[in-house]
């Protein structure tokens, strides 16, 4: 896109990017559900772009993902996305989601890569 080649209107931009001063966080969203490929596009259309440096935060701040879990348990939706990850041939378990806490509706996991990049990953019950 910097050098003329590339449609501004199809770059990829964060859905959300949160400022408070001079820091930033990006937040990215995704769909998630046991039909179809939305744990594959959850980590290479979502997370790889903090992965691959497109999405950044401010200040070591982690960059953020929310996953919308539709017709999918949130431990069905973890496994889903584990899965994924471990589909990916640059990622490990070492890049797996972890756990970090609950609620009645949202699902707390965080995930550390190499960079060090870190993401917190919020999966909210819609369905």
């Amino acid at each position: 896109m910097l050098a003329g080649t590339a449609d501004p209107s199809r770059s990829p931009r964060p859905d959300v990017t949160l400022r408070v001063g001079s820091a930033e966080v990006r937040i990215e969203a995704k769909r998630l559900s046991v039909r179809g490929q939305l744990a594959q596009k959850y980590v290479r259309d979502g997370m790889r772009r903090f992965l691959d440096g497109r999405y950044s935060s401010s200040h070591s701040l982690p960059g953020v993902m929310l996953g919308y879990l539709s017709g999918v348990s949130p431990s069905a939706a973890l496994r889903l996305v584990n899965a994924a990850i471990s589909h990916e041939p640059d990622l490990a378990a070492a890049d797996h989601l972890v756990p970090t806490g609950s609620q009645a509706t949202i699902q707390r996991h965080k995930s550390n890569h190499a960079g060090p990049i870190q993401l917190v990953h919020f999966h909210i019950k819609i369905k």
